[in-house]
C-alpha cells in the first residue's frame, strides 16, 4: 500500500496575479504562485499613516486601509536534484521568480510612459482573493550556486488593499472587492449565528443600562432641593406671622394707653 493519504485534499497555494487596471478579465498578466504558504500572515487595519497622522482619504467616517505583511520563502534545491527536468533552474536559479515577482512593482509594458496601469490580485483561498498594490519587497538571497545564481531566498512583502474609488467599476479588481467585502458580511452573520441567543442575552443583561441610576439620583437631589426651598418658604411665612402678630400687640397696646389717658383726663374733670 502506498504510505500517501489518497483523501487528503491537495492544499491551495497563495498567488498574486497582475491584471489591467481597465480590463474586465484577468487573461495575459504575471503570475506568482508562492512556492511554500507562509506560516503567518499579518494584516494590519488602520486610519493611519505611517507617520501615525490620520488618513485624509480614509476617514474614520469611511473605509480603514488595511496593509498586508508575509514573507516569502524560495528555495532551488529539490529542482537542481534533478536537473535533466529542470534545465531553466540548473541555468539561472530563482532568478526567474524574482523576476516575475519584481516586475509586479513595475507599471505593465517597457515604455513606462505608455504603459497601462495595472491591478494587483492576492489571493488566499478562496475567501480572500483582494486587489492590491504592492508597497515593497524585501529581497533576502541566502545561498547561492557556482554561477552566483541565487538558490535559496527570502522575501519580505508589504501590500496594500486598494480602495473601492481606486478600481474602475465593472474591472476585475472593482469586481474582487466587491465581492470579497459581500462575503466579510456573510461571515460576520455566521459568527453572531454561532455564539447563540443565550450568550447574546446573557451580555445584553450584562451591559449597563442607559444611566437610569444617575437620572434617579438627579431626581432625588432635585426633590430634596425642592424641599429645603419648601422649608425655607415655610420658615419665612413663620417669620411673617410672628411680625403680624407683634405688630397687633404693639397696637393694642397703644390703644389700651389712649383708653387709660382718656380715663385719667375724665377723673380729673370729674374733681373740678
Amino acid at each position: 500500500m502506498s504510505s500517501e493519504f489518497p483523501r487528503r485534499p491537495t492544499p491551495l497555494k497563495g498567488y498574486l496575479l497582475t491584471v489591467n487596471a481597465d480590463a474586465n478579465t484577468s487573461d495575459n498578466g504575471s503570475l506568482f504562485i508562492f512556492q511554500y504558504n507562509p506560516h503567518k500572515l499579518v494584516r494590519t487595519l488602520t486610519f493611519l499613516t505611517a507617520d501615525g497622522a490620520i488618513n485624509q482619504a480614509a476617514s474614520p467616517q469611511g473605509t480603514p486601509t488595511e496593509i498586508i505583511n508575509l514573507t516569502l520563502e524560495l528555495d532551488a534545491t529539490d529542482k537542481l536534484e534533478q536537473p535533466e527536468k529542470n534545465f531553466a533552474t540548473v541555468q539561472n536559479g530563482l532568478h526567474p521568480a524574482l523576476a516575475t515577482l519584481e516586475s509586479m512593482m513595475y507599471p505593465m509594458g517597457a515604455d513606462t510612459v505608455k504603459a497601462a496601469s495595472k491591478v494587483i490580485l492576492f489571493a488566499w483561498g478562496t475567501k480572500r482573493v483582494l486587489p492590491v498594490r504592492l508597497l515593497s519587497l524585501k529581497v533576502s538571497e541566502e545561498a547561492f550556486d557556482v554561477n552566483l545564481n541565487p538558490i535559496r531566498a527570502n522575501v519580505d512583502v508589504c501590500m496594500r488593499v486598494l480602495q473601492l474609488s481606486e478600481l474602475k467599476t465593472g474591472s476585475v479588481g472593482y469586481n474582487a472587492y466587491r465581492n470579497h467585502f459581500s462575503l466579510k458580511d456573510v461571515l460576520a452573520l455566521l459568527y453572531k449565528q454561532s455564539i447563540g441567543k443565550s450568550v447574546s442575552n446573557q451580555i445584553s443583561n450584562q451591559t449597563p443600562k442607559a444611566t437610569s441610576n444617575s437620572v434617579t439620583g438627579v431626581t432625588a437631589n432635585e426633590n430634596a432641593a425642592s424641599g429645603t426651598v419648601t422649608g425655607a418658604a415655610g420658615a419665612s411665612g413663620v417669620g411673617a406671622s410672628k411680625s403680624v402678630v407683634t405688630k397687633k400687640s404693639v397696637t393694642a397696646t397703644k390703644l389700651k394707653r389712649n383708653s387709660t389717658k382718656r380715663s385719667v383726663s375724665f377723673s380729673t374733670r370729674k374733681k373740678h
